[in-house]
């Protein structure tokens, strides 16, 4: 018997460890991820109610300017263990004190108190120091208070490493249960049907049927009962296969009787045939003759149709040759008046283009001069009005220039349309 790598049974448990610890890992990552919001939670609270025990001190301290009792309060606050930074800041946005772990602070001044997440693993709870004065109300400065989440860890270590202590102590145990299981109701009832599998005689059918050790009626036993019921089959199958063979020898040696015979009678036939293929044979040396003559009376015909296909194939090429000759000729013809039309708008279009160019330059360059004047502030109302006259004069002739290069270009596109358009117009012959 052929050892697998890796079993049924074992196959089936690691696929379902698998998915058990996976979803262990998510519920102990959430239930660790609940425990740091909730201490979270708490430490913010901590840090409001801070806010009440100390923000009337500090704001007095603030508002009769005794900045050493400011700073000494924030000196007190940092040796709380949940806080480790403060920021103090007066009604301008500038720092009093800061102490500890902080982040940099907008720069308006806080109305409301808020807590805000910042980088390095810190958050804080910013709130306004407020003077009550005579019924009216005074921002004096704000505060800021700054924690970690390491403050966060240290009050949950002790739950989180119960929460993964009891996470492994129940996946160990639901490894031992799923090992022993599998094993006493799979794994060894596997072995052992393999085994007796492996051992079947085929000579002896009756004495391979399957004996489990199984108490209980599931898959394994529907297998056991099905596996002896095909071996009862097998065994009246093998039967009958027996009487089979004894009927099928006894038709063997009719068969070999009629063989005999019909190989008599074939010889016979064979004998006739065999007169009737040598006539055959002469009808066929006939037939090959006239095919013969036939053939080489085509390919005399064949030769004098080659003869009279070349002789039409030279006329034709003539043709053509002179047809080639005579386009070339029309080509050439139509290509030097197409030169010489092609000159003479290239020369007339050339001119107004050329002021065009020149207009656009001289433009350009007085766009520059006053885009330097502006930049070194030294535009005057002369330069910019010089400029403003120049600019008309300069568009003008460009404006004017562009539209007879327009022109031009019309008429020769109209010439070009007037050849191939069958619309009616009016003309002056004259002009």
């Amino acid at each position: 018997m052929s050892n697998v790598k890796q079993g049924l049974s074992t196959k089936l448990l690691a696929r379902v460890l698998s998915v058990y610890f996976i979803l262990t890992l998510l519920v102990t990552a959430g239930q660790v991820f609940a425990e740091y919001l909730n201490a979270k939670s708490h430490i913010e609270g901590e840090l409001k109610t801070l806010k009440n025990t100390f923000s009337t001190s500090l704001t007095r301290a603030i508002w009769e300017l005794n900045t050493p009792q400011a700073k000494s309060i924030a000196v007190g606050l940092m040796e709380l263990p949940i806080v480790e930074g403060v920021q103090i800041r007066d009604e301008n946005s500038k720092y009093i004190a800061d102490l500890g772990r902080t982040s940099k602070l907008v720069d308006e001044s806080i109305t409301n108190g808020v807590v805000r997440n910042n980088a390095g693993g810190t958050f804080g709870y910013s709130f306004p120091l407020i003077f009550q004065f005579s019924g009216r109300t005074s921002l004096v400065g704000d505060v800021t208070l700054y924690s970690s989440s390491a403050v966060i860890f240290s009050r949950i270590e002790v739950g989180i490493f119960f929460l993964v202590g009891n996470a492994i102590v129940k996946t160990g145990f639901l490894v031992f249960l799923f090992m022993s299981a599998f094993r006493t109701m799979l794994t060894n009832p596997l072995n052992e049907l393999t085994q007796q599998i492996t051992d079947f005689n085929l000579n002896h059918p009756e004495a391979s049927k399957l004996d489990l050790n199984i108490d209980e009626d599931n898959e394994l036993k529907v297998l056991e009962t099905s596996y002896n019921k095909l071996i009862d089959e097998m065994i009246v199958f093998q039967s009958k296969l027996a009487g089979t063979q004894n009927q099928l020898q006894q038709a063997n040696l009719k068969l070999d009787k009629q063989n005999i015979s019909l190989e008599q009678e074939v010889a016979k036939k064979t004998a006739t045939l065999s007169r009737i293929m040598l006539d055959l044979e002469q009808q066929k040396d006939d037939l090959l003759m006239n095919q013969h003559e036939l053939r080489q009376e085509n390919e005399n015909r064949q030769f004098i149709e080659d003869e009279l296909r070349k002789r039409n194939t030279e006329l034709a090429t003539s043709m053509e040759t002179i047809e080639i000759a005579k386009d070339q000729l029309v080509e050439s013809e139509k290509m030097a008046l197409l030169g010489k039309l092609v000159a003479g708008i290239a020369h007339d279009v050339n001119t107004p283009l050329g002021v065009s160019v020149t207009a656009a330059s001289s433009l350009h360059d007085g766009v520059k001069k006053i885009k330097a004047a502006y930049n070194d502030k030294k535009l005057t109302g002369d330069t910019m009005t010089v400029f403003l006259t120049e600019a008309e004069q300069t568009t003008t002739l460009l404006v004017n220039s562009l539209n007879r290069a327009s022109d031009l270009i019309l008429s020769f596109k109209q010439v070009a349309v007037d050849q191939m358009s069958e619309v009616e117009r009016d003309i002056n012959v004259s002009e």
